[in-house]
């Protein structure tokens, strides 16, 4: 399940001062993906998918950055490892 994760995270992105509109389109792609079986409820795949925008954002990552799927194995720990328990 951790590689939907990473597949997730190269779908979805982010930018450093983020509009309100990339917010909403991040977590819209998220919660949308394939990735989600009937078990997770809306508020798990929010609760995941708002847990890795802020940390996207706290890494200051600009929307195309984290669109690129340049991510390096540290800044994708770094955003994923908060959100999965």
């Amino acid at each position: 399940m951790i590689k939907y994760f990473f597949v997730l995270l190269f779908i979805v992105g982010c930018q450093q001062s983020w509009s309100i509109n990339e917010k909403n389109n991040f977590i819209d792609r998220c919660e949308n993906q394939k990735i989600w079986n009937e078990e997770f409820t809306l508020s798990q795949k929010d609760n995941f998918c708002e847990c890795i925008l802020k940390n996207a954002i706290e890494l200051e990552l600009s929307y195309n950055e984290f669109l690129s799927e340049n991510l390096n194995k540290d800044e994708i720990t770094q955003i994923l490892k908060p959100c999965i328990d």
